[in-house]
């Protein structure tokens, strides 16, 4: 039979292991990788409505490394910092960006992204709460960029960087003015 004293100091060894096994996993998901399930049809059909299963590449983010434009980006929402979005960059610091118009009464314009700030979109335009509503966004907001997608086992695989919306009008950029239309 054991000692009080070996019993307390096994816990006191299993209590300091658990910690360590918590503080590691915690650096893991917060700064290295982390596996996350999407879910919403703003990214259809690039992931499924029903959820998706993806990796998310926390280091690039955090190393300072710069994203590029057509990359899928885990973020958290502007417009309620509680809930996090996955979205596309469509528009780096000092592009020129045409918005047009959702509603019949508005009116296309010109939008330069500011410095440390995104453009970021859903691809599937008609059911997607983005950059078009909320504005440019901060760069500070984005987790991580999404490198893999690990369920449908089907869709197994690294994330192209390109997508094209069927039938849709892609901007073409004007070299005079700089500004894609």
């Amino acid at each position: 039979m054991r000692s009080s004293a070996e019993l307390l100091d096994e816990t006191r060894y299993n209590v300091v292991d658990l910690v360590k096994f918590s503080c590691t996993l915690y650096c893991l998901h917060e700064y290295v990788a982390d596996v996350t399930a999407l879910a919403g049809p703003s990214m259809l059909p690039t992931f499924n409505e029903a959820g998706d299963i993806v990796v998310v590449d926390c280091l690039h983010v955090k190393l300072g490394r710069p994203l590029q434009k057509g990359d899928i980006v885990i973020a958290r929402s502007p417009s309620n910092p509680s809930n996090t979005v996955c979205k596309r960059v469509l528009g780096l610091p000092g592009d020129r960006i045409l918005i047009q118009p959702q509603y019949w009464y508005q009116q296309e314009h010109v939008l330069q992204v500011p410095p440390g700030m995104l453009w970021l979109e859903g691809d599937n335009p008609f059911n997607s709460t983005d950059s078009r509503t909320y504005g440019p966004v901060p760069m500070a907001l984005v987790k991580g960029l999404v490198a893999f997608k690990l369920y449908p086992l089907h869709e197994f695989g690294p994330l192209p960087r390109t997508f094209r919306r069927p039938g849709a009008r892609y901007p073409k950029l004007d070299r005079e003015t700089g500004i894609r239309k």
